[in-house]
């Protein structure tokens, strides 16, 4: 009877330790979504500008939202 042939020492299959926390892909276009909707939201802010409250002695001949009002003109 022949033996069976001898097999080459392998070595020891080892454990390799998991990352504790890995970002997901797919999370990525949500957190960039926020990212550009807060940056809006900042721009739109920023650009509106001060609120100026006239007052006039008589409101006689004005109309909401349709007269026109010119400063030192």
């Amino acid at each position: 009877m022949s033996r069976p042939p001898e097999l080459p020492e392998l070595p020891d299959a080892g454990a390799a330790p998991r990352k504790r926390w890995r970002i997901q892909w797919i999370w990525i276009v949500p957190i960039v979504a926020v990212l550009i909707g807060i940056w809006l939201a900042a721009q739109a802010v920023l650009s509106r500008g001060p609120t100026i409250t006239i007052s006039f002695k008589t409101g006689e001949g004005l109309e909401a939202g349709k007269t026109k009002i010119k400063f030192k003109d």
